[in-house]
């Protein structure tokens, strides 16, 4: 699909977790992993990537 312009270009990035770790935060809070993929990793990479120079293209 890339090779004939149907599937944009991307970037892909994920936070390695926890063994068995579904990105969710635990009940005891000890892993915290949906917290920090939300208020820490997506916009870390929303403000630092300047990958789509258009931002209606970006999430």
């Amino acid at each position: 699909m890339w090779a004939v312009g149907d599937f944009p270009s991307m970037v892909v990035a994920t936070p390695s977790v926890a063994n068995g770790s579904i990105y969710l935060d635990s009940h005891d809070g000890k892993e915290r992993w949906e917290s920090f993929v939300t208020d820490e990793f997506i916009p870390y990479l929303r403000g630092g990537s300047k990958l789509v120079a258009n931002a209606r293209r970006r999430w």
